[in-house]
């Protein structure tokens, strides 16, 4: 975007986060993955929480893949 407006800026700024994130986690992040979905698959139990908006990553696990079988 660099249109140096403060929104402009903001996205900017996430932007570069997310292919920071990308680029430096991606090896933990695929792994963590196929951790958990190796449990899944042989029937494990996953647990999530939280607190505040902490909470809307647990609430995303049920309601966007519409909760485990």
């Amino acid at each position: 975007m660099s249109d140096r407006t403060p929104a402009g800026q903001f996205l900017d700024a996430a932007i570069d986060l997310l292919h920071r994130v990308r680029d430096e986690e991606a090896a933990g992040i695929e792994a963590a993955g196929t951790l958990l979905a190796d449990t899944v698959e042989r029937g494990g139990r996953l647990f999530a929480f939280g607190a505040g908006h902490s909470s809307l990553a647990a609430q995303d696990i049920v309601y966007r893949a519409g909760g485990w079988p």
